[in-house]
């Protein structure tokens, strides 16, 4: 199965996502800035038993992506992008909820490269879970006789999405192994609160 490597525009999913700015110097931990180069840079150097790809990773201004795994079977792309509101750095008054309406973006976007492609619109089938008290959304859906799956969450002021790649059938299979990535992910931001 040949598997697209998402690169959406970040920034531009982030906008519009109900989202409000901190109150000048609040210490709140949903609510504190965090530069998206720490944000990268806390990311592990293996993820599931996959190195990171330097020569798929990228890192802009508004966004990074990182890809595990290279030529293996197995893939993982992790992106990043800050929440944003009229061009501007906001943080979400309730990250749960903004990790969520990134969620329905993502998948919206997804939806509109298909029309695009003259391709169907994807049933999507939610899931979540929490791991070290960081909550993370899911979907997952079929495509190609397949199961693609992507999960979001927030970290500070950023929302951080990925994606596994890999060929499966079994939707069970998908979330379990999402839940392993999003532990592994989960364990790496704890640094960072």
């Amino acid at each position: 199965m040949n598997h697209r490597i998402f690169s959406l525009p970040l920034a531009t999913l982030a906008l519009g996502a109900g989202l409000v700015a901190c109150a000048d110097g609040s210490t709140n931990r949903s609510c504190s800035p965090i530069e998206l180069s720490e944000l990268r840079t806390s990311l592990p150097d293996t993820l599931i038993g996959a190195n990171q790809d330097p020569d798929s990773t990228s890192d802009e201004d508004d966004s990074f992506s990182v890809l595990y795994g290279g030529d293996s079977p197995e893939k993982v792309s992790v992106l990043g992008t800050k929440y944003e509101s009229d061009n501007e750095a906001v943080c979400p008054d309730d990250p749960d909820a903004a990790a969520e309406r990134y969620l329905e973006l993502v998948n919206e976007d997804i939806d509109k490269q298909n029309a695009a492609q003259g391709r169907a619109g994807n049933e999507y089938k939610p899931f979540d879970f929490t791991a070290a008290d960081r909550h993370f959304y899911c979907s997952a859906w079929e495509v190609e006789d397949a199961i693609s799956t992507t999960c979001v969450t927030t970290v500070h002021d950023a929302a951080v999405n990925y994606y596994l790649h890999r060929d499966s059938e079994s939707l069970e299979a998908e979330q379990s192994r999402m839940q392993e990535i999003g532990e592994e992910l989960a364990d790496s931001f704890a640094n960072l609160d």
